[in-house]
């Protein structure tokens, strides 16, 4: 095991600057995740660490040991695809033990690997099958049993889950959760799926345009995003744009281009009279059809309801207030409110479920 480390590392393909000036450390036993949109940057960025790309500028160290410009059989890293890259001629036995051979392992010892390998991915006894026998669940599995038999210093995941159906992804997720804790590795999983980086990551890296613009925990990066593009990126907000009208200590008060007074967190970084976006998750909006006690909250504005659709475990509801166009999303909790197209509800939420950011 051991910790990675990028500092200032660059890559040009001809006059396209793919990645800018990206440093970061990754600590022993840490699963970090870079997230972002595609052509971001964070696939290449893996593969420079892989070694499958050259890097422009910059240094990369594991372990102490600088390996910038090692050939991808010189660094101690295990890889798993995004296509699961499983030699179809061979056994799954061959497959997981292909890095070992190569590694010039004690052949006494492949079996041995391999058969734990395969009990930590829990498939035993499924040596002698071929890929084709193989559920995509199954071979991803595989792929995942390949890159740790030969135990590297980090583990790379280049979007090992997008083949997958919704049900066997969700599961697959937990599963690499776990393993990856178990063994304890150091491990760097790119993903264009929030919902995959928020559950599996201790600490998310979000990349645009070739730059990390947003690091930090989960949560952090979830509910006090500091960067527009993280903050529009991560969850299902509305966003409404304004301008800074009040500020005290406190509270800051923005008045909205379409004509709504939005009550926000004190930011000492803002001032008056400053452009700004306000986000709003929608699971943080409730809606409201009797009169409501506004007592609780300094955010109470009235709307028409568009539309409202059931979603299984969320309700969720499209309502016009001033200028904007809202989105609310509320826990299904067995019953659905009587609201209809054209019904004047009231939509409020507290003040620190705003994110205000200057544009």
């Amino acid at each position: 095991m051991g910790k990675l480390t990028l500092t200032d590392i660059n890559k040009y393909f001809k006059t396209v600057h793919a990645v800018k000036d990206v440093s970061f450390d990754v600590e022993e036993g840490e699963f970090i995740s870079l997230l972002g949109p595609s052509g971001c940057g964070k696939t290449t960025t893996l593969r420079m660490v892989a070694g499958f790309e050259e890097v422009s500028s910059g240094v990369i160290h594991l372990a102490d040991r600088e390996i910038t410009y090692d050939q991808p059989f010189q660094r101690n890293t295990g890889m798993v695809f995004q296509n699961y890259a499983l030699f179809p001629h061979m056994t799954v036995e061959q497959n997981i033990a292909f890095g070992l051979r190569m590694r010039k392992a004690d052949p006494a010892r492949i079996p041995d690997r391999v058969g734990r390998a395969l009990d930590l991915i829990q498939l035993p006894g499924y040596e002698q099958r071929m890929p084709h026998e193989l559920s995509g669940g199954q071979q991803q599995r595989i792929a995942l049993a390949r890159a740790l038999a030969i135990e590297p210093a980090v583990l790379l995941l280049d979007e090992p889950l997008s083949n997958l159906d919704a049900k066997l992804r969700e599961d697959m997720r937990i599963e690499i959760k776990q393993i990856q804790k178990k063994v304890g590795i150091t491990s760097v999983f790119v993903t264009h799926d929030q919902e995959e980086a928020l559950i599996l990551s201790d600490r998310i890296l979000v990349m645009h345009e070739g730059r990390i613009v947003e690091s930090g925990t989960p949560l952090d990066i979830y509910s006090h995003p500091t960067s527009a593009f993280a903050a529009s990126f991560i969850g299902h907000s509305n966003v409404m744009q304004g301008t800074m009208s009040e500020l005290d200590t406190e509270q800051l008060v923005v008045t909205t281009e379409g004509g709504l007074v939005v009550r926000g967190p004190k930011n000492p970084q803002l001032s008056i009279g400053d452009q700004v976006l306000v986000f709003v998750r929608q699971e943080r909006m409730s809606i409201h059809t009797g009169a409501p006690d506004g007592s609780s909250t300094q955010n109470l504005i009235p709307a028409e309801v568009l539309i409202h659709t059931f979603v299984g475990p969320t309700i969720e509801y499209i309502c016009r207030a001033g200028g904007h166009e809202l989105r609310i999303r509320r826990p299904n909790e067995g019953h659905i409110p009587r609201v209809s197209a054209g019904q004047h509800v009231h939509i409020s939420w507290e003040p620190s479920d705003c994110i205000v950011i200057r544009q």
